[in-house]
This record gives structure tokens, C-alpha cells and sequence, in this order.
């Protein structure tokens, strides 16, 4: 059976209320706590069954959590398309079936191809092709292509993932405010995940992650 493509788009606008697709405009406020073992990855998944608007986020470590990472992502590894074209290893133009669901900044991830993702850096919507490339830094190389080639008439399926926070380290007990910094909400679909991602570099402490959210539903 074809896996089936299903879409989210995270957007960037003002304030508006009643509208077809948006939220209500009521203002909440919701607090998640999770606890990761010593030299452990966890993730948390928050799921709302209707429309919010992303107004602010805060994430707050453990006073010792300094050291340890965290991410944050929306719609993670959701499928929004197929290889149009066969692709090789070392590639980093990729043709694809559809680009309608894509944006620049979006990780992109090719079959089982495995993390770190690529962002999306071009979009070709006339022939349907997609530039894959990293955010570079010291002591972070450049995208070196595809890790190996792909079969579009598997078919191959390719997938999004949009991100809020990457790599991450932690300055323990001081909270990671998100949102503070715009004016605008962001608009979260119904039933897209909201993915925070934790890993403990710590050898023997268990630590708490605490994520409070504020949004309009």
C-alpha cells in the first residue's frame, strides 16, 4: 500500500480571529513535563485536535542541564511527496513529484536517508526540483549529497520537517523563549505534532524539561 502524503504548513501572520482555518482567538496557556534518564534522547510529542496560534514558547532545563541539547520541530518527518527522477549519492538537486507543500528553511529528508536533514535552500516550482544544503559553521562541514542513490519508480518518498529550534545546548535553569521577539502568531494545523526533542549529556543525573506554551485556540 502507497503511503499516504499529508501536509503542514507552519505560517507567519498577524493576529486575526473567526476566520475559516484560524483559531478562535482565545488565549491559553499549557505546561508539559517530562523527565530524561542519564545519556538519553526522549521526545515529546503535543498534538491539538483544532487550529492554535503559536504566540510564545518557553523551554526550561534543570539548573545542572547545562550541556545538555534540545530541539524543537513542527510536522516531523511528514511525507509531502515523491522522487520524480531517479537520484544518485552525492546529489543535492533532487526532482521531486510536488513542490506545493515545500518552503525554503524546511529539513528535507530523501528515503532513509538519515539525520542531520538538509535544509531546503532552492525551489525550482518549473521543474520541480529542490537544492538541499546545511547551515555551515567551524567544525561543520558542508552538505555532501544524497548518502546513497534512490529508485523513483520504488517509489521513493520524501518527507518535511519544520524547524523552531536546532541544536540547541543548554545554559541550565534559564528558559529558551520562542516568539518574544515577533509580532505575529504562527497558525498550527489541527492535528500537526509539535515535537520537542531532548537529549541528557549528563553520565548520571536524571533532568526535567519543562515546556510551556502560550496560543490562541
Amino acid at each position: 500500500m502507497a503511503e499516504e502524503e499529508v501536509s503542514a504548513n507552519l505560517y507567519e501572520e498577524e493576529v486575526r480571529t473567526n476566520q475559516k482555518n484560524r483559531s478562535q482567538g482565545h488565549y491559553a496557556v499549557h505546561g508539559w513535563e517530562f523527565s530524561i534518564g542519564p545519556d538519553t534522547t526522549d521526545t515529546l510529542d503535543i498534538v491539538f485536535p483544532f487550529v492554535i496560534d503559536l504566540l510564545e514558547a518557553h523551554v526550561v532545563s534543570d539548573p545542572d542541564g547545562t550541556g545538555d541539547e534540545v530541539d524543537v520541530v513542527v510536522a516531523p518527518d511528514t511525507i509531502v511527496c515523491a522522487l520524480g527522477a531517479d537520484a544518485n549519492a552525492g546529489d543535492k538537486i533532487i526532482t521531486v513529484s510536488d513542490v506545493s507543500y515545500l518552503k525554503l528553511g524546511y529539513l528535507f529528508r530523501v528515503g532513509s536517508e538519515a539525520e542531520h536533514y538538509p535544509y531546503i535552500i532552492a525551489i525550482d516550482e518549473l521543474t520541480n526540483q529542490v537544492t538541499l544544503g546545511y547551515a555551515t559553521w567551524p567544525g561543520r562541514s558542508a552538505y555532501s549529497g544524497l548518502s546513497q542513490g534512490y529508485s523513483a519508480s520504488t517509489p521513493t518518498y520524501c518527507a518535511m520537517t519544520i524547524p523552531m529550534i536546532t541544536d540547541f545546548f543548554i545554559v541550565g535553569g534559564e528558559s529558551i523563549d520562542l516568539g518574544r521577539s515577533i509580532l505575529n502568531t504562527s497558525d498550527l494545523p489541527a492535528d500537526t505534532t509539535l515535537r520537542i526533542r531532548y537529549k541528557n549529556n549528563h553520565a548520571s543525573n536524571t533532568h526535567k524539561l519543562r515546556f510551556v506554551l502560550e496560543y490562541l485556540y
